[in-house]
């Protein structure tokens, strides 16, 4: 009888061992196939151009990257901090159980699709209020401001070791005023179901769509001390731009009057122009926006290709720019290379003594008037320059057109046309080209009166027989101190051209 029993029992010991061995083998198979898989697949794609979606999916075989956490302040402090693994653990949502958290998000300054069909792209994503409700407010261009979409939502809480997924509609509002071309300027809002902010959104035409935009949202921090005055935005240099003088005496001048800071959007310019951008980046004092629009824009001599997107989506870039720079900023500037907001007043040379001679306001328009390139340079009767002897050769030699052109049109265009402006950036809901198009409750703006400021725009007509001129000196209150800036920051771009033969040549 025991014989019987050992007999059995050995069958059975072997095939409790033979099922572990085979376990343990088919485990070790299945790891290393996920593996191989794994690197097949980034084998693949390495050295060709990747989808958004399938960065995505590439990134979601590997769950060795982790999920930034939401609570950093700026965009460059999400993409530099490296988050907790334990943090990437699925999502929680009853909705789309197989959505993964986004992965790839940071601020790729490129304009991404939220649909297959080219309808709509979104470029940045902001933390804002509107009436005391929080939404997140995306930059975008589309060709149907009523088209549908969805708002998928990553939060991760301090709470929770897991991300937390909320879909919501969004809605789709126009920038400003309608423009006649095939993308519209466009804000996508978001509204949120809490108080809490994402650290990520997507906007998909679907509920549970894989998406093909992922952004970081940036939050608005109010801060009691701002660290800048003054933050200057530029829309997007275009067309090869290659003035490298002009851009240079606009940096120097406008820091003069008091700017802090620049962003200056880009979406084509010469690399005379990227050498003079990585100066005054290395010096804190530039941000450069890329601005890669993949739609027919405007082209010297025009095509006959109809621009798609209404002068290289320039209310979209001073939208994004308004809101980029609200947690760091009291005000912001909206001027072109070719403008300068210039105090009048008697005791008015910085941005800030203007001000001081002005009622409060939200905002404050400055008038234009035309300063003409294609008028000769102003001499006096004995054909005597104004400026100082010694400056003559640095104001030929480096193009200071601001020194140059003495002589303004009569005129004196009146606020809203042509003028340009200067805006508290926490006052202002949505900003166009020539003034602010829309305030929170109870803001408004000053139209500035030219004895006390005035836009300088320095333009050539290519009529130079038309027009009354008035002399106009102003501009030399500041020659001294412009000329010897300006030798400062030509003599560290040694070999940089001043200017290329580019299109935009004579404008």
């Amino acid at each position: 009888m025991r014989t019987r029993r050992k007999l059995v029992a050995v069958p059975f010991f072997i095939l409790i061992v033979t099922m572990i061995s085979f376990w343990m083998s088919y485990s070790l198979f299945m790891d290393t196939r996920g593996s191989l898989q794994v690197h097949a697949s980034i084998s693949i794609m390495e050295g060709k151009d990747v989808t958004e979606p399938q960065i995505m999916r590439r990134q979601f075989q590997s769950f060795d990257t982790p999920v930034p956490k939401p609570d950093h302040t700026t965009i460059s402090e999400l993409n530099n901090t490296s988050p907790n693994k334990s943090d990437h653990t699925g999502n929680f949502s009853s909705e789309c159980p197989g959505l993964m958290p986004p992965l790839n998000f940071r601020d790729k300054q490129k304009w991404l699709p939220v649909d297959n069909e080219n309808r709509m792209f979104v470029f940045s994503a902001y933390y804002d209020e509107i009436d005391g409700k929080p939404y997140i407010r995306l930059i975008g261009l589309g060709k149907d401001r009523s088209q549908l979409f969805f708002c998928q939502l990553w939060f991760n809480t301090r709470h929770s070791k897991h991300n937390f997924l909320a879909i919501i509609m969004g809605k789709t509002t126009l920038i400003a005023d309608v423009s006649s071309t095939r993308y519209q300027e466009v804000y996508l809002l978001c509204p949120l179901p809490n108080d809490d902010v994402p650290y990520a959104v997507s906007a998909v035409s679907t509920k549970c769509q894989e998406p093909l935009n992922s952004l970081p949202v940036q939050p608005w921090t109010q801060q009691a001390e701002v660290k800048r005055n003054f933050t200057v935005c530029v829309s997007p240099l275009n067309m090869n731009y290659s003035r490298a003088y002009e851009i240079v005496e606009w940096l120097e001048l406008n820091i003069i009057l008091g700017a802090d800071y620049f962003f200056i959007y880009n979406y084509s310019s010469a690399f005379n122009i990227g050498k003079v951008m990585k100066l005054y980046s290395d010096r804190g004092i530039v941000e450069v926006i890329q601005w890669p629009l993949f739609m027919h824009v405007d082209t010297w001599p025009p095509s006959y290709q109809t621009p798609e997107v209404k002068y290289f989506g320039q209310k979209a870039a001073l939208n994004d720019c308004l809101y980029r720079s609200r947690p760091y900023t009291k005000f912001l500037i909206n001027v072109d290379v070719d403008e300068f907001i210039i105090p009048r007043g008697n005791r008015s040379y910085k941005w800030v003594d203007m001000l001081k001679q002005l009622p409060e306001a939200s905002g404050y328009i400055i008038r234009h008037t035309f300063f003409r390139k294609d008028w000769p340079d102003y001499r006096g009767a004995n054909t005597k320059s104004l400026v100082s002897a010694s400056y003559i050769n640095d104001i030929e030699g480096y193009n200071l057109v601001t020194l140059k052109k003495l002589q303004r049109e009569s005129g004196i265009l009146p606020g809203g046309q042509r003028s340009k402006y200067i805006v508290k950036v926490n006052d202002a809901v949505s900003i166009t080209i020539h003034d602010i198009w829309q305030y929170r409750k109870g803001q408004h703006s000053h139209v500035v009166g030219p004895s006390v400021g005035l836009l300088h725009h320095y333009r050539n007509w290519f009529k130079p027989r038309e027009g009354t001129r008035v002399l106009d000196t102003r501009m030399l209150l500041y020659q001294d101190k412009l000329v010897h800036q300006i030798r400062s920051i030509w003599s560290k771009l040694e070999g940089v051209p001043l200017d290329l033969l580019t299109v935009d040549k004579n404008l």
